[in-house]
Order: structure tokens, then C-alpha cells, then sequence
């Protein structure tokens, strides 16, 4: 029994190793837990003095560099999130632009 357990415990390390702890949540609900309370849930709320994310232009690069460093009273997101959950609310922040 305790080599079961054992076995068990070993594939499940190794299966998690390899997927890289990737968690299946997707850009909108990381851009709902960590972002909507100031960009609203459509990116137009502007609480606090948050950019209008609808109007937004920025290119990629950008995005991801005020995510990682903050800008004014937003703080910065690089101890929170890891760079694919920034790229993740990246590709969806642009979701939110009307062309």
C-alpha cells in the first residue's frame, strides 16, 4: 500500500512539473479578480483615475510594462502575477477596445 501511495505521489509531482503549475483560468477572470474594481468589468469605469481601457491604443509591450510596474496610484502587478496570467489579461484587455 504505501508503494501505491508513494507511486501515486510521484506521478502527481511529476504531472505538475510538467505542466508547469499552469492554472486553467482564463485573461477575463484574472482581468475581473485584479483589475475591475478600478477599470470597471468593460474597462470604461475609471475609478480612481484608471485609464479608460475601451479608448486604449497602447501597444502589447506597453500593456504588459504597467502591468509589471504600475503607474501612479496602480500598483504593480510582478510579484502577483506571473508574466503568462499578464499576457493572458493583455490579450483580453484588448478585447475591451472599440475600434
Amino acid at each position: 500500500m504505501r508503494k501505491l501511495t508513494a507511486t501515486f505521489a510521484i506521478i502527481f509531482l511529476l504531472f505538475t512539473i510538467i505542466t508547469g503549475f499552469t492554472s486553467n483560468v482564463s485573461g477575463k477572470e484574472l482581468y475581473l479578480h485584479n483589475c475591475a474594481t478600478c477599470h470597471g468589468e468593460t474597462g470604461d469605469r475609471g475609478r480612481f483615475g484608471a485609464k479608460d481601457l475601451t479608448k486604449s491604443v497602447l501597444p502589447d509591450s506597453a500593456i504588459i510594462l504597467q502591468m509589471q510596474n504600475g503607474r501612479k496610484i496602480m500598483p504593480s502587478f510582478r510579484k502577483r502575477l506571473t508574466s503568462d496570467e499578464m499576457q493572458q489579461i493583455m490579450q483580453f484587455v484588448k478585447t475591451l477596445r472599440q475600434n
